[in-house]
């Protein structure tokens, strides 16, 4: 009997979505959670299909346990925003875009959307996005610069107390 790993069954199941078959990546995903039920990716990946799909409570309910059990979870993020942005949620958009931003500051991908967001949400065009204190944190973590990073989240949370 031939064995795969989990992580190809998975990449399988991503690469089946990014090539639209949509069908085949859920079926992938839902097999994974009916023997391993923990699995985050698999979480992550029928989130990412039924987001896909246009199921989008559906799809909410996955991205949301994924960052339950994963708060730095990017992907979750990002795909939580798009939903909110369909919905026409910009505040909801853009929160998420944000989160996403901080995880990863230096994404040009994940800039370019959060600018996007921006803009639809104020309905103007913004030139820079301006770096939060933790995305300030996360890129001084990044360089190794550990004192200033802990200077950026504590200010921070003086802020805003209740924030993960």
């Amino acid at each position: 009997m031939v064995q795969t790993r989990l992580s190809e069954y998975e990449a399988e199941a991503w690469e089946a979505l990014r090539a639209g078959a949509l069908g085949r990546a859920l079926a992938i995903g839902v097999y994974i959670l009916e023997h391993y039920p923990q699995a985050l990716g698999a979480h992550l990946l029928v989130g990412e299909v039924l987001r896909c799909s246009g199921y989008v409570d559906r799809a909410r309910d996955f991205l949301l346990r994924t960052l339950s059990a994963d708060p730095e979870a990017l992907p979750a993020y990002a795909g939580l925003s798009r939903l909110a942005a369909v919905g026409r949620d910009m505040e909801g958009a853009n929160w998420h875009a944000e989160r996403a931003f901080e995880l990863a500051p230096w994404d040009p991908r994940g800039r370019e959307w959060l600018r996007r967001m921006q803009a639809r949400r104020d309905g103007l065009e913004h030139r820079r996005i301006y770096l939060t204190r933790a995305a300030l944190a996360r890129l001084w973590a990044a360089s190794g610069s550990l004192w200033r990073a802990r200077l950026e989240l504590e200010s921070l949370l003086c802020r805003v107390p209740q924030r993960l």
